[in-house]
């Protein structure tokens, strides 16, 4: 799934359930299950994110090497201050940022930072958290899914706000900053009424 010469993994495998029936010996003339070959900037951040924890317990210098290169593209690639990270690497659709696809890539910077010690991801860290803040954020607390509509209301997923609370502590700790704190209380607190029942609270 890794592609070598772009530095980034590939969407998914088909599950080729013919294919993996047969012996060993005669899938090498069978054809082989088809590869999306799209780069979905999330999934690869998480990819990094999971090879520097696997670096982190393992020490294979093989994973630290291919999650450096990993964040490396998609911060030359797809990210921007203005637009956050683009959910397909060089998209040239413009489809509207995720809030997913940012705190992946929140987290796996900060992984990268917490794993190496090398300040450059921490500083990138920063940048993906203001601009989550400048284009997410909900005016009732938490964050939308999708940049702020021009109505102001829109879905804010459990799940992501949760991610971005922890990432939130996080920048805490790493910066001794109460800001982050502040953000982190703030996102959880506007779910005291939504979770458990529910996966997003929204208009839906």
């Amino acid at each position: 799934m890794h592609d070598s010469v772009r530095g980034l993994f590939y969407a998914s495998q088909d599950a080729g359930e013919e294919y993996y029936r047969l012996p060993w010996a005669d899938r090498e003339t069978a054809i082989k299950p088809g590869i999306d070959q799209t780069f979905y900037t999330g999934w690869n951040a998480l990819a990094a994110e999971s090879l520097l924890r696997a670096y982190t317990l393992l020490g294979q210098p093989t994973y630290l090497a291919v999650a450096a290169r990993v964040l490396d593209m998609l911060w030359m690639q797809s990210w921007s201050l203005e637009r956050g990270l683009c959910h397909v690497a060089n998209d040239v659709v413009e489809q509207p940022p995720l809030l997913g696809d940012q705190v992946f890539f929140l987290r796996a910077l900060l992984a990268g930072y917490q794993t190496t010690g090398d300040s450059e991801y921490l500083n990138r860290a920063l940048a993906v958290g203001q601009t989550i803040q400048d284009i997410f954020t909900a005016p009732e607390g938490g964050y939308y899914d999708l940049p702020v509509p021009s109505g102001g209301h829109g879905d804010k997923p459990v799940l992501e706000n949760s991610l971005l609370a922890e990432a939130w502590l996080i920048l805490t700790n790493l910066t001794n900053k109460d800001t982050y704190l502040a953000l982190a209380r703030n996102t959880l607190e506007s779910f005291q009424n939504t979770a458990p029942h529910s996966s997003y609270s929204g208009a839906r």
